[in-house]
Parts: C-alpha cells; sequence; structure tokens
C-alpha cells in the first residue's frame, strides 16, 4: 500500500485519518493490512481490470500494439467476470467532478449514464475502424447507444464536456462518433452518418476548445489532424451524393491544412487535384487565387474518378464488411455488426439465437456437413 491520505477504508468502511492506496491500482484506500487482505476477494476483478486497463493505454500509446493485443485478450477476460455494479461502471475514470469508480456514487456533474461512455471506450479502444475488417467494428452496438443516450440528454453530456477537466471524456467521444459515422457512411446510410458526424464535430469544438490552452505543438497538430479527418469524412458523405458546393469550402480548408504543416508530395491529395486540373502549384497563392467555379471542377474530376470500375470495387468491399447480416432462421437482420453469432461448424451462416439455429438445423444440416468436410 502507497499515498496516506485521509478517508473512507474500503474494507471496514470506517473513516481514518490515514488510509493507504492500493499500490496495483492507486483506487481501493484501507486503513491496514489487514482490511486490505479481507477485502481482497472483492476488490481483486476490479484491481486486475484498472492495473490491466492503464497497462492496455500505455501499450497503445508506445504503439506497442503487440503488447496491447495481449493485453486487450486479458482485459476482456475480466470485464466477463466483472461482478455488476449498481452504477455499471467497469473501470475508474477521472472527471472534472472527482473520480468515478466501481461500487461508489457517481459525483455531482456526471451523467447517470456515463457507463456507456465507459463501454463504447473500451470497444473501441480495442479495435477502432482503421482496417477493413468485421472483428475492428465489433463496436458498432456499444457505439449507437452511447450516441442514443448523448442525443436523449443532449444539454446533461455538453455541459459535461465543457468542463476543462473532462477534455479526454470529449476526445474519446468525437473518435467513436467518427467511427459510427464511417460505419453507416459504408453502408450508404447517408442521413443516419451526417447526424453522427455532426454530433461528432459539435463534441469536437469543446474538446479543441480546451485544447488551445495548450499551447505546444504535438497538441495544437493532433487538433487540426483530427479536424482533417473529419472534413475528409464529410467530403466523402457529400461526394457519394454530388452534392458538389457544399464541398469547395471544405477543400479549401483541406489544401490550406496540406500547406500549413508541407506534406509530402504523396499525401497532398487535395492539392494534388488542384494541380493537376488546374494546371497550378501547390502554394498558398495559387489557392487563394483559385475560384469556387475552379475548385468545383477539381471535385467534379475526383467524382468522376469515383466511376472507374476498380474504385467500385474498393467501395463493394467496404460495403461487404459493413454490412448486417440476416438470421437463417427467421430472416431478422442483426441491429448492429456482431451481434449475430456464426454457425461454428461451417462459419457460413448466422443466427440471431439458439433457437433459431435449433429450429433451422434439420435444413441446414446437410449443407454445413458439406462445407465443413470441405
Amino acid at each position: 500500500m502507497s499515498a496516506t491520505t485521509t478517508g473512507q477504508c474500503d474494507g471496514c468502511k470506517e473513516t481514518r485519518k490515514e488510509v493507504h492506496c492500493c499500490s496495483r491500482c492507486n483506487i481501493a484506500k484501507y486503513c491496514g493490512r489487514d482490511c486490505q487482505a479481507s477485502h481482497w476477494r472483492e476488490h481483486k476483478i476490479q484491481c486486475d481490470i484498472q492495473y490491466r486497463y492503464r497497462e492496455q493505454e500505455q501499450a497503445i500509446l508506445s504503439q506497442d500494439m503487440e503488447r496491447a493485443a495481449f493485453v486487450t485478450t486479458k482485459l476482456l477476460r475480466l470485464l466477463k467476470q466483472a461482478p455488476k455494479c449498481p452504477f455499471g461502471i467497469i473501470y475508474t475514470s477521472t472527471t472534472d467532478s472527482g473520480i468515478v469508480a466501481p461500487n461508489r456514487p457517481l459525483p455531482f456533474g456526471v451523467p447517470a449514464n456515463f457507463h456507456l461512455k465507459q463501454y463504447a471506450t473500451v470497444q473501441f479502444r480495442m479495435g477502432p475502424p482503421s482496417s477493413h475488417s468485421r472483428a475492428v467494428l465489433k463496436g458498432e452496438a456499444a457505439y449507437k447507444e452511447y450516441y442514443d443516450e448523448i442525443c436523449a440528454n443532449k444539454e446533461i453530456w455538453m455541459e459535461f464536456f465543457a468542463k476543462p477537466g473532462n477534455r479526454e471524456h470529449a476526445k474519446d467521444t468525437f473518435q467513436i462518433f467518427v467511427a459510427l459515422s464511417w460505419i453507416y457512411g459504408g453502408r450508404t446510410v447517408f442521413d443516419a452518418s451526417e447526424q453522427v458526424l455532426d454530433m461528432s464535430e459539435k463534441v469536437f469544438y469543446l474538446y479543441k476548445r480546451h485544447s488551445v490552452v495548450a499551447l505546444d505543438h504535438p497538441t495544437a497538430k493532433y487538433v487540426d489532424d483530427q479536424e482533417y479527418n473529419m472534413k475528409v469524412l464529410r467530403l466523402s458523405l457529400y461526394m457519394k451524393q454530388r452534392r458538389f458546393d457544399e464541398m469547395i469550402p471544405l477543400v479549401r480548408d483541406q489544401c490550406n491544412y496540406e500547406l500549413k504543416y508541407e506534406l509530402g508530395s504523396s499525401t497532398k491529395s487535395y492539392l494534388f487535384v488542384a494541380l493537376v486540373v488546374c494546371g497550378k502549384p501547390p502554394t498558398l497563392a495559387c489557392l487563394c487565387s483559385l475560384s469556387d467555379a475552379q475548385l468545383k471542377q477539381c471535385v467534379q474530376f475526383v467524382s468522376g474518378l469515383m466511376e472507374i470500375p476498380r474504385m467500385q470495387e474498393n467501395f463493394s468491399d467496404l460495403r461487404q464488411c459493413v454490412a448486417l447480416m440476416i438470421c437463417a432462421g427467421c430472416g431478422k437482420q442483426e441491429p448492429a455488426l456482431n451481434v449475430f453469432k456464426k454457425c461454428t461448424r461451417c462459419l457460413q451462416v448466422y443466427y440471431c439465437g439458439r433457437d433459431c439455429q435449433l429450429s433451422h438445423w434439420k435444413t441446414h444440416k446437410k449443407v454445413c456437413c458439406k462445407k465443413s468436410k470441405k
């Protein structure tokens, strides 16, 4: 035990002048080793979760993906074993109003369904959509539930994100919503994708407002990078709907970003189009001289490229990756990715539950046996 403070002992539940934090999770407090030993059976799972969660964050920050994957597997097993907390909290979080921890009352000012943010964050960090794979998109159900909660209690959550001490929670939230918008966009549900992206931008600008205080270059660069990526997603939505006029100011902003950070020629995607279409070098002076009509011409040129068969194949792969499965038993469509489970024998068909699988077995049996033998 370490860090002597004043507070309530989690073992005997009495307030003491001197309590010591658990040296592993730095959350639970005890007045002595006897209390810690007697409380260990109850505290063990939550202590392990908090320890593994910090270990996962460190591995991700150090870009040790192999270690992060190993820790994530351990964390998933622990989360399945965790006892149900009356507040739904699964790990300890620091907020502007105080510490949110399992089996402790929520501090005043923390939204009642804060656990939905935690579940969505865990799913996102275990597999953000950086590649086209159903496995890394399995958090859609958690993302959607969290998004619906914020839409239902928008004022409460925006007031929460507006506090400087909740900056990291705002950061997690806009990243989760960008992922959800990306999924909907790939599924060509444009209205839903744009609505989620709008909410993401509102949360992002609260995060950006707090980040302005940190004037160091890495923080400013990260904020600009995230804004650039969100505009890339919005441009993609507008492009698919052929909303060319609305794309013009966004393209101008993207070109300014590429000039500001002096990106290499291979990453100057928007400036490169301006160079090819208008025949002008990618400089600030040339960018300022481009008219809206010329930028619209650039956008329409890119739209034409997207009709090339090879590009259409890429979009087809994306749509297939975010497609919702159909239950082979009842024909019901899954509400979000990875909700339905595959037949473990042939790995070809999906079911919404065990009852559907059992009722469909007579029909599926012969096909399943043949496929499993192959």
